[in-house]
C-alpha cells in the first residue's frame, strides 16, 4: 500500500481518484482503506460485503482471479453534500481488460458507483458503496427460467410481461 493510500481524504470527491488508482494498482488494501471499518459494499451482481475486511478480501480475490490486468477509468463524477459531515458521490466508470472465461476477449464494461461518505476527525471515509453495471439498451431485467435477461420496455412484446 502506498503512503498516499494511508492519507485521509480531505474532500469526499477524492474517493473517485483514490478508488480508481487503487483498482488500477490491484491494491485491495488501499481500496479497503477508503472505507469505514463497518462499511457496506454491494457489487454489480448484488454480493454484499459488510465490513472493511470483507471488502478487502473480496477485491483481493477479484484482482487475482478476474481483474488482474484490468484498467478502470472515471468518465464523470458528481458530488452531493448532505451537510457538513455526509456526502454522496456518484462515479460513472469504464473498465477494460477483465479476464476472460475462455469465450473470447471481454469488451469494455460501463457502470456507475454510488458512494456514501462520512467525515470524522481524521477525514472522509466511505460508509457505503453500490456498484452497478450498465447494460446497453436495457431499462430493467426480466426473470425467467434461465435467470435474468436485460429488457427494454420500449421494445418488449407486451405478451412477455404477463
Amino acid at each position: 500500500m502506498t503512503s498516499d493510500a494511508l492519507r485521509p481524504m480531505k474532500e469526499p470527491e477524492e474517493i473517485a481518484d483514490r478508488f480508481i488508482q487503487a483498482w488500477n494498482r490491484a491494491d485491495a488494501a488501499a481500496l479497503a482503506a477508503l472505507f469505514a471499518e463497518d462499511a457496506d459494499f454491494v457489487n454489480v451482481v448484488g454480493l454484499w460485503w459488510e465490513d472493511r475486511g470483507r471488502i478487502r478480501q473480496a477485491h483481493d480475490y477479484g484482482f487475482r482471479k478476474i481483474f488482474a490486468n484490468s484498467e478502470m477509468r472515471v468518465q464523470r463524477t458528481k458530488l452531493r453534500r448532505l451537510g457538513e459531515s455526509a456526502a454522496v458521490v456518484h462515479i460513472e466508470w469504464t473498465l477494460v481488460g477483465q479476464s476472460s472465461q475462455g469465450s473470447g476477449e471481454p469488451g469494455e464494461r460501463r457502470g456507475v458507483f454510488s458512494f456514501v461518505l462520512q467525515k470524522d476527525d481524521a477525514g472522509w471515509l466511505a460508509v457505503s458503496a453500490h456498484n452497478t453495471d450498465r447494460v446497453p439498451g436495457a431499462e430493467t431485467h426480466i426473470a425467467g427460467g434461465d435467470g435474468l435477461a436485460p429488457a427494454s420496455y420500449q421494445r418488449i412484446d407486451p405478451s412477455q410481461l404477463s
